[in-house]
């Protein structure tokens, strides 16, 4: 009888220990610095709505949220990274349209699914992209552009430093007729210099790495992507509005992490992000890249992407566009 008494306190005991060992370990989350991936250069959307996120996350959760720039194969190296790493919590990704959309959509060596093989965490943006040249191009419209293109083919080309940019690049070369031959970048920063040196004739880019040289006039918007105008550049028409309804694309940014984070570190993380984006600060840095903060439920954003792979997938099927 003692025997049995012995043994029901120290199963009750061990218990408790066990119960209060996994409540430490939920509650020690985080007991060290977190790593925010960025596949892509300083200086672009990504990186820059990357870096708004870490100050506030370090803000909130008390650790040091830091970014780490790995780019690479069209954002491919960080999303390998990003997989591959534990899924406790310490690795996340800022994840734009070319990691969750466009590459998935239209390179058939991807390995990897952007619905499966990542945590969804929240949807931080969507924004358009611009149609740009350097101030002093005598092009003020898209008609001066495919004009340009045709009496001097072997000077036209654009910047691209991403498969989204490219993608959209090569919509308005099937839409306009014109060729335009692509220029890689590593970074929107790279790419900017690029066009500011006349060594490229346009780009179809976010505004965060030209907003200063679209301010002084170095860098000129003809258009942009989006299905309405920016509340940000209330006078630039969309492409649509200029006879190309065909090259509409808008961007999102979202973070991710590998797949299987606990649910509540994946609760506290959407908690403090969406907490951000809902602050004047926040909205404030994030309208000054000329990007739209999002926020809220994350399901939407994950029900919604294998139907936009397919759109985007018919898309370039249609219009017969071959991504490098």
């Amino acid at each position: 009888m003692n025997i049995g008494r012995l043994t029901l306190s120290s199963l009750a005991l061990l218990a408790g220990v066990a119960l209060q060992t996994g409540l430490a370990w939920a509650q020690a989350w985080p007991a060290r610095t977190i790593k925010l991936i960025v596949g892509f250069g300083a200086g672009g959307a990504n990186d820059l709505q990357a870096r708004i996120v870490a100050d506030a996350l370090t803000r909130s959760l008390g650790q040091a949220v830091i970014v780490e720039n790995r780019a690479g194969a069209g954002g491919n190296v960080a999303a390998q990274a990003a997989i591959q790493s534990a899924p406790d919590g310490y690795t996340l990704l800022m994840a734009p349209t070319t990691t969750m959309l466009i590459v998935p959509a239209v390179d058939p060596k991807i390995t990897y699914d952007p619905v499966e093989n990542f945590t969804h965490i929240i949807q931080l943006s969507s924004f358009p992209l611009y149609l740009s040249v350097k101030g002093s191009n005598p092009a003020r419209t898209v008609k001066d552009l495919v004009d340009f293109a045709k009496a001097n083919p072997d000077k036209a080309n654009y910047g691209s430093t991403a498969t989204t940019f490219q993608l959209v690049s090569e919509l308005f070369n099937t839409h306009s007729g014109s060729k335009y031959v692509r220029v890689p970048y590593k970074s929107g920063q790279e790419m900017t210099a690029a066009l500011l040196a006349g060594q490229i004739t346009l780009i179809f880019n976010e505004p965060a790495a030209m907003m200063g040289f679209i301010a002084d006039g170095s860098i000129r918007i003809i258009g942009m992507t989006g299905r309405q105008r920016s509340p940000d550049f209330p006078d630039i028409p969309t492409m649509a509005e200029l006879g190309y309804p065909g090259v509409q694309l808008e961007a999102v940014g979202a973070i991710v992490g590998p797949k299987g984070i606990p649910a509540d570190i994946v609760t506290r993380l959407h908690h403090d992000i969406d907490a951000a984006l809902k602050t004047p600060e926040v909205r404030k840095r994030f309208h000054a890249l000329g990007v739209t903060p999002a926020g809220g439920p994350v399901a939407p954003f994950s029900a919604n992407l294998s139907s936009e792979i397919k759109r985007i997938r018919d898309f370039a099927k249609e219009a017969n566009i071959k991504l490098d």
